[in-house]
């Protein structure tokens, strides 16, 4: 059991890595960074606002995964909102050891993003359903949805074959590492700051990404096709791109 959950966790911390894919220049790197490091800053200074900021991130970042399946980008909050509405035990001893100070208005708080979570995902029933059942597993649903969902999702996005062999390597090494790390309040805080920049990173590789998608879609319209998803548009650039013979690279 415990090398399956170390596979888990060492996969999901592995296709973190694959945002290095995503750096043309030093200064990419440079500025990748300067974001962890101002976030350590930040939730050491102040855990509850840190924290805070990190949670509100990871919904919006889960959130679209839902919304690449044409699905609400809202689920994240009911994903998130549910784990923490039955499991406040749990996450309080979890905010004490990152010395949040407002542990229950905290809870409060994110779970009540369960009722946005619902109303913003009322009209795609399928996944807010998802992101319930998730959700009421809490924790645990959390880590295999972020291991055996998220991970996976965000390396088929990144549109490149490389990319699975490298976040196998990745994934073995961190599996060797893990077992030899000792859990403290700094390395915590190291994580979710690079956690921090690694959204930062995805979301602005994946705007980038989407300028591309409408620009080739609008230079190459489409006659008799319905584009209906997200996913549906991202299949039609591809062709389009194939056929162009562009080096464009889509997620």
């Amino acid at each position: 059991m415990n090398i399956i959950i170390n596979l888990l966790i060492s996969s999901f911390i592995a296709h973190g890595f694959l945002d290095f894919y995503t750096f043309k220049h030093l200064n990419d790197l440079s500025i990748y960074l300067s974001i962890i490091t101002i976030y350590m800053y930040i939730i050491t200074l102040s855990p509850d606002f840190g924290v805070a900021g990190f949670v509100v991130s990871s919904i919006y970042h889960f959130g679209q995964d839902f919304k690449y399946f044409d699905q609400s980008a809202w689920s994240g909050a009911v994903l998130f909102g549910t784990a923490y509405l039955f499991y406040g035990d749990l996450w309080i001893e979890a905010l004490d050891y990152l010395k949040v100070v407002n542990t229950k208005m905290f809870i409060g708080l994110v779970a009540f993003s369960l009722v946005p979570g619902i109303i913003g995902s009322i009209t795609k029933l399928r996944g807010m359903a998802i992101a319930l059942v998730i959700g009421l597993f809490g924790p645990i649903g959390l880590c295999f949805y972020m291991s055996l969902m998220h991970a996976p999702l965000g390396v088929y996005r990144f549109g490149k074959k490389s990319g699975y062999l490298f976040w196998g390597i990745c994934t073995f090494v961190v599996m060797l590492i893990i077992p030899k790390i000792h859990l403290h309040v700094w390395l915590l805080n190291l994580s979710i700051s690079i956690v921090m920049a690694h959204v930062v990173a995805i979301t602005i590789w994946q705007l980038h990404q989407d300028y591309l998608l409408t620009r080739t879609l609008k230079n190459n319209p489409i006659s008799s096709t319905t584009v209906s998803s997200s996913k549906n548009i991202i299949t039609t650039a591809t062709e389009i791109i194939e056929i162009k013979g562009k080096d464009v690279i889509v997620v």
